[in-house]
């Protein structure tokens, strides 16, 4: 099997399942039976120029993303391909569980840099089962990491996402993630932590990740609500 059309196959389906379409839905769209789209999935046949092409106006992604290399390198990243991988952690007290998340950066077009970010996935190695997919960009200035992303089911959500990056560059960064609350359709800011690694998901993150004291004191004295960098 070719690798390629293997990493290609594997990111057709990681989208397509994260956008919530099934396999006769997507198939419809693109004008192929089932059977050939689980081929293109499982990298067992080639996909032609125009089917590859439809394939990525119906995932709504650039093909630069769907053959996006598997490995992640921070330097020398040619445009479209996958440059970074990281991790994002928050804690729901519904529930009581640490939120995993994972923003994979991709080097865009003069220097800039697209986004894409998996909310919510069960396990990193399951991105199609997020609970939200969102496209993005990000802008770095000195120590500050500032975000943008748009809802991919609900274009009406916008989602900002700011971090400063540690004081002892221990590899994670503090931050705010702002949006409208699916619950009660309010806006909302949670407190996060964005890392360049898999974090264990311990009671020291847990504590870190939940509004403490001094952040409470900082709100009531400021009203503004802030995080400190660690």
């Amino acid at each position: 099997m070719n690798d390629r059309l293997k990493e290609t196959g594997k990111q057709i389906r990681t989208y397509r399942l994260a956008l919530g379409l099934s396999l006769q839905e997507f198939a419809a769209k693109i004008h192929k039976s089932k059977a050939s789209v689980s081929k293109y999935e499982n990298g067992l046949i080639s996909i032609d120029l125009a089917t590859f092409y439809e394939i990525s106006d119906v995932l709504g992604i650039s093909p630069a993303k769907l053959m996006a290399s598997p490995s992640f390198s921070e330097k020398g990243a040619e445009p479209g391909s996958r440059a970074v991988r990281q991790y994002l952690y928050s804690y729901a007290r519904k529930g009581s569980k640490i939120t995993k998340s994972v923003l994979d950066h991709y080097a865009g077009e003069a220097g800039s840099v697209d986004v894409t970010f998996f909310y919510d996935v069960p396990a990193f190695d399951q991105l199609e089962k997020c609970r939200g997919l969102y496209e993005g960009s990000m802008s770095k200035e000195g120590p500050i990491l500032n975000y943008q992303f748009v809802n991919r089911r609900n274009s009406t959500e916008h989602t900002f996402l700011c971090c400063m990056e540690s004081l002892d560059n221990n590899g994670h960064s503090m931050g705010l993630l702002s949006s409208i609350s699916y619950t009660t359709m309010t806006p909302n800011a949670i407190k996060v932590v964005l890392s360049d690694t898999q974090l264990a998901e311990t009671e020291d993150l847990r504590e870190l990740l939940l509004f403490n004291k001094e952040d409470i004191q900082r709100l009531r004295r400021d009203n503004m609500l802030t995080v400190e960098r660690q």
